[in-house]
Formats: C-alpha cells, structure tokens, sequence
C-alpha cells in the first residue's frame, strides 16, 4: 500500500497538469503581501497609492506563466517553475517592503542614501542588460568589447531617467520594462527564424502580426531568464528614495543646552523655501536632460560600423547581435537605414554612363536578328504575361541532396521546352518576401539598398515599375495575394505602381487551404479566369502564400505527407553545438517539402492549362527565398567549406523558368541555364519576347554579360565565380560600383520616406 502511494506521489510530481498551480500560487502570496502591506502598521510612510505597481510585473509574469503552463505552452519543467516563482515571489516581497530598507538608511542620513543609490543603478545597470539579452544570447558572456556599448547606453538611459524622476524612480521601471519587451520578442524570432529584430522590422509589425497564425508560441527555459532578471532590476529600483536632508542646527531659545540637532525627519516637517525646491528640481532635471543628451549623442554621431568596428552580417543577424548586443547592433543596423550615396556618385556621371550603356545595347543586344523577330512578333501580337513568385519555392537539392537522395521538385525540374531558366539569386531568407517582390517588379537591386530594409514600407515606391510599364503599352493588369491586401503594405503599393486591381483574400472566400492558406492552383484558377474573361493582353502578377512558414504545424494530410531521412540527426543538445541536424529541424523539413511537392503539382496542372489556351502566354515562375531552416543543413554539410561567399550563396537563392505556350521567334526554346538575379528577369522577359525597354533595363542587360546575378552579399562574374559584394580585387569591382550608381540614379535619389 506505501509503496504505491509513493509510486502515485512520484506522478504527481512529474505531471505537467497541475504544474500552473505553482506560479498561480505564486501570484497569490504576491498579492496577500501586496494586501498586508497596504493595511500595516509597519509599512512604509511614504508608501503611495501607486506603490503596489513595483511588485505587479512580477505578479503578473506569474500569471501569465500560469496560462502558458495551462495551455501547454511551456516546455520546461517543474524545478524551473518553482525556481522562477521563487524568485518572482521574493522580488515582489522586498519591494513591498523596501519601506524597511528605505527607513534603515534613512537614519544613516544623506551619505548612506546616496551610496544605496550608487549601489542600486549599478545593479539596475547589469540586471536590464541581463534582461535584455539572456533569453536568446546564447553566445553571453563570450561577447567583443563592443557590447560593453550597450551597457554604457543602458547606463545612460538610467542615469537620465534617475536624474528627470527627482533622483528616485519614479519613471526609471520604463527601461527594464522596455528591455523585457525587446528581450521576449527577440526570444520568440530566433527561435522562429533565426534572426535578430531590425528597426525595419518595427514598421513590418502589423505585417508579423497578421502571419503570426503560422508560429507556434512556446516558452522555453531560457525564455525565463530575461523576465528573472526584470523582476531583479525592478526590485532594486524600487529600493530607491528620496535622498533626507542634513540635519538643521537650531539655535537654543532659552537655557545653555537647549540647541540641538533636527534628523532628516523632522527637518521635512519644518516649512520649505519655494525657491530651494524649484532649484532643487532645476538642477536635478539638467543633470537628466544633460546626461539624455550625451546618451543621443552617443546612439547617433558616432558611426558603429565604420568608427567602432560593429561588423553587422546581414545574412546573420542574430550571430552578430549576439557578439555585440542587442542594443549595439540595434542601433548600429538604424544608423545604417538610409539608402547610402555611394562613393564618387554624381547624378551627372551617372546619368551619362547609363546612356552610355544603353547605346552598347542598341549596338549589341538590341541589334540582333533574335531581338528584331522577337519585336516584330511582340508588334503583331502581344503575348499575356503571368508572373507567379511562389512563396518560398526552391530546390534544395543543392544542398547536398540533403544527404538522402533528394532530387528536388520532380515537375518543375523536368520542364524541358522553356525560354530559359536557372537559379535565381535573392538577398533574403525565410521572410522578406516584398524585398524579392521589389526587385522583381522596380528592376532595382536589394544589393544597393541596404540590409534590414524593407522599400514597400520605407520608401513611397512611385517608381519605374512592370506594372505601369506594361500599362503603358496596352495591358490590363492584376495584382494577386491570397492574404490580407496590407500585409507588407501591399495595397498602397500597388496602387502606386499603377495595378488596375489586386485580387486580395477576398476573393478567395471558400478556396482550398493547404499548409498556411489559400493553395497554389486556386490562385492559378483565378488568373485561367482572367485570361478567359479577358482577350486582350493581360499582365498578371501572383504572389502565392500556401507554402508560407513556420513548418511545424503538422497540418499537411497523411496522402500529402513527405518522410525524409537525411544524415546526420543527432540529439539536441549536439545539435546546438553544431555536430549534427536536430530532429526538429528534420520534421520542419518534411512539412516544407511536402508543401513544396504539392506546389510542384499545382504548377503541372496550371502550365498543362495554359498550354491549351487559344492565345499567347508567357508564364515566368520564381520563389521568393529559402525557408529559414536551409543554414542548418548547410553549414553542417559543408561545414568545412572555404569559400564563404559561394556557402551563402548556396542558401540565398532560388530558381526560376521563363516559359511560353507558343513559339517565341528567334529563340530556342530548350531550357538553356542562365543564372540570374530577382532584379533582371523583367528585362531578361521582355527583351526575350520582343517587347520595349526603358533605357535603364537595357543598361543592365549590358552590365548583365559580366555580371549575371547580384544580391546583398555578392555578385556571380562572367566567370562562374561567386565574388564578395566588397571584394576589390574582383576583374568585375567597377562594374559593379557601376551598377551602384545607376541603382541610385533611378531609385535611391527618386525615393523618399513615408
């Protein structure tokens, strides 16, 4: 019978079902000594209707932990429940009774007040700065000397708010607050996308809220220990009072002993000055405004990148925000947000090389026999041109076959008749999808924007753009998304861009769903539609969202499913330290490619459809990017690789084709590769089709026969060889300086902010 017991006690306490008792009572005994406080006899004197607002972060991260805990929702376990509540809980009990503390140094008079003030930012200091990167830095402490500029930054915010709160801290809780906020959600984005938050991202949030459907939210161990380090901070500050004055020397009013000393207390008692408080206040709010001063100072003049030695990678983010800090590498990725000019630029110079340029052009490309057919036919009938970007479509073959025989997308790789095709360089990876869509419908690069943006939201895109282009020339166009018509401020854009609609979510009202959404062929139906509707030419523009992440859902049905089984699974604590492939990352894998092998069919059945319209249809079909899982298998299957730039490349890319269902004059029609980059295939198709250029496109198809594809990290030579975007000693440097020029020319000197 004891045995049993036992044997039932041992379940208890390792059943999660009743593990949200411990925070829950946690908040309880919070809020009984939140309750006594108030109502002793023994609390503090100065206590204010306001001063149960110390302990209510504390109370209330409990109670959320409660649900998250109750809803399944936390993957930890007891020992770290009960250790976190512990320390909430007595986080929470000294500041209800930091009166005692307060009152203790008080008798000690001014010098004791001001050393426990010293003493309390000191450890504020530390304890945001802990609170702001322990929960996803797992680099901390092995950090480069630049993160000790966050500190200073967080010294600084401190120190001013100290000082404009009348030495107290009255509003110093906004910075630990603020960097449990940033904390968290830097937290729930690495573990999402392996990537660290941007300021663009900031204007990018109503975005990530409406896809925020496809993440799974669960807190993790190390999710704890940035709101710990809060709940430290806020406990600290709250030991925080108002410094007593010296004792007052009072003359005798009678009898040879009667002087004596006043203490702090009766001293506060005694009538002030008007005028000592005012400069009392004026002297504590210029020493605030003073030091925020020098702290603004120090977050814009000095620039991190070129003047402290911030190194950002942009195709890592998350690894550089780790060496530096959050704060650091937050600041240093906003002072590198406008479009720089770049280096010997002028509008001049610039505009006479790309008219230089573009007489190459009419010399060379536009004078060959091919172009004059294609014109020729393009004038007696104007082909439709459809466009899909499928949500990240990619063949991830290239990655080693992912070490299991893959052998990517069977259709999409077996389409022998198209104009051409081949992989398609993009600057971004599992997200940023505008940024691809950007280059692809402006004919501007990414490469010369800068990293971290996002044009569709920074920048009024009253461009050169496909849309308005082919408007120009008779077309009717469309716009289509399955999703909400603001996401990456969509329906401004477009209409900026000149689209004569856009076919939103709206009209997808009973569609089939897969995956994330609204599937490949209902979109594809929609624009069958449009070309039976419609017999003139029509300029379709499809962005997909079926195959869109996260890839832990587990929605794919069991007829859809995929199972590999790559190489190299190991556990998941050697999978952190890099020596093999989680099993996580595996069945995020599976639902991709599953989705993919579905988009793959869904592709098939629409190009066996266009291949029986009555009409001419050029269809040109590319993924936006890679999921963000790809790095995992590459770095650890080619984690010996020198070449870094021709590693990255690897996962920053996609593919494309460029296909037509009639015979395209002067063109062999047999799927000649031709790598390229998401910025020229507008050109590459018309120019293929026969249709006019702007001078600015024929420019780049000039430029295009030394260097084929460019993104943000680097470019693809003539020669085959991926080059470093900085990399000098490259035959094709100042070709692509060139090409800096001609991007500004046409977009980084046309745009302005919103």
């Amino acid at each position: 019978m004891i045995d049993q017991l036992i044997e039932i006690l041992k379940d208890l306490l390792v059943a999660p079902h009743w593990y949200p008792i411990v925070p829950l009572l946690g908040f309880i005994v919070i809020a009984a000594a939140s309750v006594g406080s108030s109502t002793s006899s023994f609390s503090d004197p100065d206590r204010t209707s306001g001063a149960a607002a110390w302990p209510a972060p504390a109370a209330l991260s409990l109670l959320a932990l409660c649900v998250i805990t109750a809803i399944g929702h936390f993957s930890g376990g007891l020992f770290e429940l009960v250790t976190y509540t512990v320390l909430a809980v007595a986080c929470a009990v000294l500041s209800e009774n930091r009166g005692l503390v307060r009152a203790w140094v008080a008798e000690r008079g001014p010098v004791a007040a001001t050393i426990r003030d010293a003493v309390v930012i000191v450890i504020a200091v530390i304890a945001t700065t802990l609170t702001l990167e322990l929960s996803w830095n797992t680099a901390f402490p092995a950090v480069a000397p630049q993160f000790f500029i966050e500190v200073g930054l967080i010294a600084g915010i401190l120190l001013s708010l100290y000082f404009l709160g009348q030495r107290s801290a009255a509003i110093m809780w906004v910075a630990p607050l603020l960097a449990g906020i940033a904390g968290t959600c830097q937290y729930f984005l690495a573990g999402f996308k392996g990537v660290a938050i941007l300021p663009s991202d900031l204007l990018a949030m109503p975005t990530a809220f409406k896809v925020k459907e496809g993440y799974s939210f669960v807190l993790g161990v190390r999710g704890l220990w940035g709101p710990a380090a809060c709940c430290v901070a806020l406990a600290a500050l709250s030991l925080l009072g108002r410094i007593p004055e010296a004792p007052e020397y009072v003359a005798p009013k009678s009898g040879r002993h009667s002087a004596h000393l006043v203490g702090a207390d009766e001293a506060q008692e005694r009538p002030k000055g008007t005028m000592r408080k005012v400069l009392r206040f004026l002297i504590n709010t210029g020493i605030g405004l003073a030091i925020g001063l020098v702290t603004v100072v120090a977050m814009t003049q000095p620039n991190y990148i070129h003047d402290a030695g911030v190194k950002l990678d942009y195709g890592k983010t998350l690894d550089s925000y780790r060496t530096y800090g959050f704060l650091t590498g937050f600041v240093a990725a906003a002072q590198d947000l406008p479009i720089a000019t770049p280096l010997g630029y002028t509008a001049y110079n610039a505009a006479n090389l790309q008219v230089s340029l573009d007489e190459r052009y009419e010399a060379e490309l536009g004078n060959t026999e091919q172009r004059a057919k294609a014109v020729e036919q393009f004038e007696a009938e104007k082909p439709s041109v459809i466009v899909v970007m499928n949500e990240s479509f990619a063949d991830l073959s290239v990655i080693d076959s992912l070490r299991c025989g893959y052998e990517g997308p069977a259709y999409f790789k077996s389409i022998g008749n198209a104009i051409t095709r081949g992989d398609l360089a993009v600057s971004v990876i599992g997200g940023g999808t505008c940024n691809t869509e950007f280059e692809f419908l402006t004919g501007n690069s990414y490469a010369f924007v800068g990293s971290g943006k996002y044009p569709y939201i920074m920048y009024r895109m009253r461009l050169e753009n496909l849309a308005d282009q082919l408007s120009s020339l008779g077309y009717a166009t469309h716009a289509i998304h399955p999703n909400d018509p603001t996401n990456w401020n969509r329906d401004v854009v477009y209409d900026l861009m000149g689209f004569d609609e856009f076919v939103d979510i709206s009209a997808f009202e009973g569609a089939e769903q897969l995956h994330m959404g609204v599937t490949d062929a209902a979109t594809y139906d929609k624009i069958l539609e449009i070309l039976k509707l419609d017999p003139s030419p029509q300029f379709v523009f499809d962005v997909t969202m079926q195959n869109h992440g996260s890839y832990n859902l587990g929605n794919i049905p069991e007829d859809k499913q995929v199972h590999l089984e790559p190489e190299g699974v190991v556990d998941d604590e050697l999978a952190r330290q890099g020596q093999g492939i989680a099993q996580e990352d595996v069945d995020q894998l599976n639902e991709y490619l599953a989705c993919i092998q579905a988009s793959d069919a869904d592709l098939k059945a629409f190009m066996d459809e266009l291949s029986k319209l009555d009409r001419k249809v050029v269809l040109v079909f590319f993924g936006d990017h890679q999921p963000a899982f790809s790095p995992v298998f590459n770095d650890f299957y080619y984690a010996d690789e020198e070449d870094e730039v021709a590693h990255k490349e690897r996962v920053y890319h996609s593919n494309y084709f460029i296909w037509a269902n009639y015979d395209v004059a002067g063109v062999e029609q047999k799927s000649a590769v031709s790598n390229a980059s998401a910025d020229m295939l507008g050109a590459m198709t018309l120019q293929y089709i026969g249709a006019p250029l702007t001078t600015y496109q024929q420019a780049r198809l000039v430029a295009r026969q030394d260097i084929q594809a460019l993104n943000a990290f680097g470019y693809l030579g003539a020669d085959g060889v991926w080059y470093a975007s900085d990399d000098d000693a490259s035959p094709y440097a100042e070709l692509r300086q060139q090409l800096a020029y001609l991007n500004y020319l046409n977009f980084g000197s046309k745009v302005y902010a919103w």
